[in-house]
């Protein structure tokens, strides 16, 4: 469900890349969605600094997703993961528009992406079993968070951020 739903944003990216005309996607200004990319002083600072800053950004999404999710019952897990993957799509496309080479893709965005993206995903199945739980407490019946949540469920998510941190940060 978690991958359809990033699956979904990449859809609806390619989708509007179709629908805007060619002419104006030129003109657009095109910028990175990459926290912090644009912060001078972030640019500037060393790469221990830039890696915590984005596993911060990272985790924080995380726990969003995961958390958030569970507290709403999947839809803040579902919503999350179609933005990122629209985002994640419009990018891509930005810099074949702004004729950047497989190189650019490659370093700036899909090297780190696969380890992001696995861990948001896998967060967002912690967050999806929220319905379960919110399914057990309307039934009346005794709902476990440690059946939901528990160490090893968030383990490797976490573990893949700081990968994606560090490669995105160097």
């Amino acid at each position: 469900m978690c991958l359809t739903a990033w699956g979904v944003g990449v859809v609806l990216a390619i989708i509007l890349y179709y629908l805007i005309p060619i002419q104006a996607i030129h003109t657009m200004q095109i910028k990175s969605v990459a926290p912090f990319s644009n912060n001078a002083d972030l640019a500037q600072s060393n790469s221990l600094h830039r890696v915590a800053k984005l596993f911060v950004h990272n985790i924080s999404v995380g726990f969003l997703i995961g958390i958030g999710g569970f507290m709403t019952a999947g839809s803040l897990s579902i919503i999350i993961l179609a933005y990122n993957g629209f985002i994640a799509s419009s990018t891509i496309i930005n810099a074949v528009l702004a004729h950047k080479n497989g190189a650019y893709l490659i370093n700036h965005l899909l090297w780190h992406g696969v380890f992001e993206m696995s861990a948001l995903i896998w967060l967002g199945a912690v967050g999806l079993t929220g319905f379960y739980a919110w399914k057990q407490f309307i039934q009346s019946r005794p709902v476990i968070l440690n059946d939901y949540f528990s160490i090893k469920k968030i383990f490797l998510p976490v573990v893949l951020l700081v990968i994606a941190a560090i490669i995105e940060g160097r």
